[in-house]
């Protein structure tokens, strides 16, 4: 009597399994979206993209940067504060500003509707060799911006506009760094 209900058992299971691989298989269908100069972004070449803790998508571009709402693009150039048309990078830091390091070596951030420059920019373009750029930045809680420069290694600004070097690449060897943050940790 044991065998037989073991014996039902393990066919009902081996039932329900088959049954289950009949049926189509349910999963979110991807969509991809293509968004050209028709659909409002100004340039079709596209450095960086971003999506802010607010949900709008940010695209860096050889035209300025644009922000997506989902529907429509809204462009910020120099015309509207930004240090260079040419935008390379975009990160957001911890109150939420949304930065911009641009093709000529300037930071700026978008806050409360607008884009301020930031005031330690003749410092920054001093301290960068004329011939390297901003591979990478971030911003830290303390309002610390950390720069991978391009063949130069990593350095940190401080919120007084002071400059000092993390990593300086070897002139034997020559790094690009690109900083990441995960978790809270910054990651090289």
């Amino acid at each position: 009597m044991r065998n037989d209900k073991n014996h039902k058992r393990y066919l009902l299971i081996g039932v329900l399994m088959y049954l289950q691989c009949l049926m189509p298989t349910m999963a979110q269908d991807g969509k991809i979206y293509h968004f050209g100069i028709a659909e409002g972004l100004p340039s079709l070449a596209v450095y960086d993209t971003h999506q802010d803790s607010k949900g709008y998508m940010w695209f860096a571009t050889d035209a300025g940067v644009c922000r997506f709402n989902g529907y429509d693009f809204e462009l910020y150039d120099q015309s509207k504060g930004l240090t260079d048309n040419l935008v390379l990078k975009i990160a957001e830091d911890s109150k939420g500003r949304i930065w911009f390091g641009t093709f000529n070596r300037k930071l700026c951030y978008y806050e409360n509707g607008s884009i301020q420059e930031y005031p330690y920019n003749d410092s920054l373009q001093q301290y960068m060799h004329s011939n390297y750029g901003m591979k990478s930045f971030y911003i830290d809680t303390l309002d610390n911006i950390w720069i991978g420069i391009w063949l130069d290694g990593i350095c940190k600004m401080n919120a007084s506009g002071h400059f000092s070097q993390m990593i300086e690449s070897d002139d034997s060897i020559r790094y690009s760094y690109q900083l990441k943050k995960v978790e809270n940790c910054i990651l090289l």
